[in-house]
């Protein structure tokens, strides 16, 4: 079973218990970042203390505000821009 299919069953799992559209949200946005951070097709056998501990160090450390850290944008580091003289 990869991270990707324990995902998605978990998440089939609280829509047959009866969470709520939003707590389902609420999962999604919460947990895959973890999956790819740690990459969709890793076996969940092969998920260690140390990777999650990795993630969690992340997190600690990134900027409020920015749900997509582990994503490289163009945008993240431009130059605010200034006024003409």
């Amino acid at each position: 079973m990869t991270m990707q299919d324990a995902f998605d069953s978990f998440i089939f799992s609280r829509r047959l218990s009866g969470s709520s559209p939003k707590t389902i949200s609420d999962y999604q946005d919460t947990i895959r970042p973890f999956v790819s951070f740690i990459g969709p097709e890793t076996p969940l056998d092969s998920l260690h203390r140390e990777n999650i501990q990795t993630y969690l160090s992340k997190l600690l450390k990134r900027p409020l505000g920015k749900p997509d850290f582990f994503q490289a944008s163009p945008f993240s580091h431009k130059e605010k821009s200034r006024k003409p003289a």
